[in-house]
């Protein structure tokens, strides 16, 4: 259908994890994890993983983990970060070059 290129908010979160590491918050992070474990899309054991890394390194787990978890997963923390830092979410879908959601 031709509507896909008319949506907004459709980003791969591969294309966008350097990006995403760069420029999240510690703050955010924590919420994005603790609303990732209260949908199911991560573990307990997974959560308290990344908590014990710094900003980066947790960044960097945080979106590592939901990327092997597959496309659903992906989209969750999509919406979590639209919802949670509007903001950070413009930033990452920036890209005029992507038309429509990838994978992941």
């Amino acid at each position: 259908q031709s509507d896909q290129n008319a949506t907004i908010g459709e980003f791969s979160l591969q294309s966008v994890r350097y990006k995403f590491i760069e420029k999240v918050s510690k703050p955010t992070l924590e919420t994005l994890l603790d609303l990732l474990l209260q949908k199911g899309v991560i573990t307990d054991e997974e959560m308290q993983s990344a908590q014990r890394e710094n900003r980066a390194q947790q960044a960097r787990e945080v979106i590592d983990m939901v990327l092997r978890k597959g496309s659903e997963a992906c989209a969750e923390l999509k919406t979590f970060i639209q919802e949670v830092d509007p903001f950070l979410y413009r930033q990452l879908d920036c890209s005029p070059s992507q038309g429509s959601l990838q994978s992941c």
